[in-house]
């Protein structure tokens, strides 16, 4: 595998089309399967002969006592019909958010795979193509969230299990056992499942079958598409600590110029920087889009190339 050409040409793509950038905005953070952060787990849980007590204490009194008072103010000014409205207009931006974000994804796919092979064609083609595996790529989706969940809920019942029988130390030594095996778990899945998506996009497969071949597509080549993960990563740091630094710099800068107008006119102090971190904050979201772009025309064409 030509790792340098996969850049290459996935750079040059996603130059060159700029539409790409805004489906990079709706593909969200990740290209594939999200790592979940977990937490050290708080020995000091433990220590007392009621759990239970300890966990609740390390809720922040301050914080609940807040949010009960806002809860009971929002309560009060709001009657059922607009609780409900409120509750329907979330639910209808959630669905909307989910069918933009995996409608961009085949969408995305296709385009990178047709705009290698020489293809023309507009944004309106590539959207209509994310369109077509809406479905699919919904119930793939659910069937790696369930088998996630399944998996996390099959570790977890022996340490439930001890803990209610106050076998803490058991419980502790089994939970970190259990608990390292479900991170392994879902490190290993992240590393094939987007290999599994562009079979489920570019060749047509059912969910079953996509996983499958994803995971058979990384195992016998892993240690390509390993090392493209790595150099992947490098260069997310490395964009990472520029952004910082350009955004250290034009802060100051803004600081400064609309401190300058403040002097003359706060009003005019106020727009001025307010512009300007408009400024900022439109162009940090274009790059973001560029960047997430380029992630997944990297993985689409590594999975063309070890294909």
């Amino acid at each position: 595998m030509n790792h340098i050409k996969v850049l290459k040409e996935s750079y040059i793509l996603v130059l060159k089309h700029r539409y790409l950038w805004f489906l990079g905005l709706l593909l969200g953070a990740g290209s594939g399967v999200n790592l979940y952060n977990f937490g050290n787990n708080n020995s000091e849980i433990f220590k007392q002969d009621n759990p239970s007590q300890n966990i609740a204490s390390l809720v922040s009194a301050n914080v609940k006592d807040a949010g009960q008072v806002l809860s009971e103010k929002i309560s009060a000014n709001m009657s059922n019909m607009e609780w409900a409205i409120a509750t329907v207009s979330i639910l209808l931006i959630i669905i909307a958010l989910i069918y933009l974000n995996i409608t961009a994804k085949g969408a995305a796919t296709w385009a990178i795979s047709e705009l290698h092979g020489g293809a023309k064609f507009n944004f309106s083609d590539a959207w209509n193509a994310g369109h077509k595996y809406f479905w699919r790529r919904l119930s793939y989706g659910i069937v790696v969230g369930a088998s996630i969940l399944v998996s996390l809920a099959v570790l977890a019942t022996p340490v439930i299990l001890l803990a209610i029988f106050e076998l803490i130390v058991p419980a502790i030594i089994v939970g970190t056992v259990f608990g390292l095996a479900f991170c392994a778990l879902v490190i290993y899945l992240s590393l094939f499942l987007p290999y599994s998506e562009r079979t489920l996009f570019l060749d047509n497969k059912k969910t079953f079958k996509a996983v499958f071949a994803g995971y058979k597509l990384f195992n016998k080549n892993w240690v390509n598409l390993l090392l493209m993960y790595l150099i992947l990563f490098a260069i997310g740091i490395v964009v990472a600590i520029g952004l910082v630094i350009a955004l250290l710099l034009c802060g100051l800068l803004a600081f400064g110029i609309g401190a300058a107008f403040y002097f003359i006119n706060h009003i005019a102090g106020y727009a001025i920087g307010g512009l300007i971190g408009l400024a900022l904050f439109l162009a940090c979201l274009i790059l973001n889009g560029a960047l997430q772009s380029f992630n997944w025309a990297v993985i689409t064409l590594s999975y063309k190339e070890v294909r």
